[in-house]
């Protein structure tokens, strides 16, 4: 049912119209209509299908590691699609007390720019920033021609999430669909290979990414290493800390932070039962209907808003302490 339904969705925001088509607002015009409802049309069509900021990017861009030193340089580390399960893609120095921290961007972020922020958050300390003490690997998403097609992909990624925990085999589907997805899975079997800890930072789409990931590798023998190993820190990320659970990560393990009025945040916490989806859906409808909620990506679901409005749990979380839910 779930997987109906989520093929349902992605069909219905995938994009046909070419980058040389009519501005969105152009296709409301002379509909005879000035209501409200068309208003919210128009922006909801503007923000799938318009302009994304950037120009998208070669596949071979999509699922790239890269090496994110804390003071803000950057080194390439692997491509996408190319990266290696039984490989050592992590150069040393991003070992740290034998801990990596791999960190998954959001939809459609330029990696110049995605990079100037984490190191602003994670590394420069101070009031609402933490300091982590050590290079990051981060795996960039890639940025596709318009936003409904990068939700297109990440709204796949949580279907496959769901059908592996109702015990299909998706790992080969998984990697066609999203090569960061592959970056993750590989990059952290190799940490789980040497005996070392991971850290995983995902904003927005990265946590279904990662969730995805990490519940592949619970399923083909990973799960004790991953709750041995493991810590999730998700900003706002599309899945739920049960979702990491069931990839193997202890509850304990998991923080999930994000602003309450963000409506990918809400959705992104709360669990859906992959065998009884109805009662979740239900529950995250009435959720999301509540005043005050915000279905655009803006101000409220980037990360240096989050880490103002939770900084002193993600520092809690760093210093060792258990994790949470918190929507502030």
């Amino acid at each position: 049912m779930i997987r109906a339904d989520l093929a349902g969705i992605r069909h219905r925001i995938t994009p046909h119209a070419s980058a040389d088509a009519a501005p969105p607002q152009d296709r409301f015009e002379g509909a005879g209509l000035a209501s409200p409802l068309v208003h919210k049309l128009k922006a909801a069509y503007g923000f799938l299908f318009g302009p994304v900021g950037h120009p998208p990017e070669p596949p071979r861009l999509h699922g790239e590691a890269y090496l994110l030193r804390p003071d803000g340089q950057t080194q390439v580390i692997r491509r996408g699609h190319h990266s290696d399960p039984h490989g050592n893609d992590v150069p040393s120095e991003a070992v740290v007390n034998n801990r990596v921290v791999i960190a998954l961007e959001g939809i459609n972020n330029d990696a110049a720019e995605a990079s100037v922020t984490l190191a602003q958050v994670m590394e420069k300390g101070g009031p609402n920033t933490v300091r982590l003490g050590q290079p990051m690997i981060v795996i960039h998403e890639g940025i596709e021609k318009t936003r409904g097609a990068a939700m297109s992909r990440i709204g796949h990624d949580v279907e496959l999430m769901k059908r592996d925990q109702r015990g299909s085999h998706v790992r080969e589907k998984a990697f066609q669909t999203d090569a960061a997805v592959q970056t993750c899975y590989d990059l952290v079997k190799q940490q789980l290979d040497r005996g070392r800890d991971v850290l995983l930072v995902p904003h927005s789409g990265g946590g279904a990414e990662s969730g995805l990931a990490l519940n592949l590798l619970a399923r083909h023998g990973y799960e004790k290493a991953i709750g041995e190993h493991v810590r999730v820190m998700t900003f706002a990320g599309m899945a739920s800390p049960e979702d990491y659970v069931r990839g193997g990560v202890k509850p304990e393990n998991v923080l999930f932070v994000g602003d309450q009025h963000d409506a990918i945040a809400v959705t992104g916490s709360q669990f859906i039962d992959p065998h009884h989806p109805k009662a979740g859906a239900e529950e995250l409808e009435h959720t999301l209907k509540q005043p005050g909620m915000i279905f655009t990506l803006g101000p409220v679901h980037s990360l240096p808003n989050i880490m103002n409005k939770t900084h002193d749990h993600v520092q809690a979380f760093l210093d060792g302490g258990p994790g949470g839910t918190y929507l502030a």
